[in-house]
């Protein structure tokens, strides 16, 4: 899930970290495939005190993203070669219709599902 909190339209790159030697299918929410690079991280990002990941390549996807709006992406690993399949997908959050929402502990904004765009904001102080 991608949330733009802007006003405007946003275009941007998403970066995941993921491990070296993988390749990733990318796809939108109505299942279309969806332009995507592994790249490898730039040389400062591993030596960050204290982090915890041992990834050195990054998964870019190219966004737009509605005013206050948001998107989601499906990025499913692909098999290297010579290995055997197995379907492994990292799902991020998949939004049920009846969870149609963004909530902390000030406000929850509800979001149209099918557009993206913003249809309530809940004041919860």
């Amino acid at each position: 899930l991608v949330y733009n909190p802007m006003s405007q339209v946003l275009s941007t790159y998403i970066r995941l970290p993921v491990n070296d030697g993988h390749s990733f299918e990318v796809r939108d929410y109505q299942g279309r495939d969806t332009e995507s690079q592994v790249m490898p991280l730039i040389m400062t990002i591993p030596n960050i005190p204290d982090r915890r990941s041992f990834a050195r390549s990054e998964l870019v996807i190219p966004v737009e993203l509605p005013p206050l709006g948001y998107t989601t992406f499906y990025a499913t690993k692909r098999a290297k070669p010579g290995a055997q399949i197995m379907e492994q997908n990292i799902n991020f959050l998949q939004l049920e219709p009846e969870y149609r929402f963004i909530e902390n502990d000030h406000y929850r904004l509800e979001v149209d599902t099918t557009t993206g765009l913003l249809l309530h904001v809940t004041f919860l102080g």
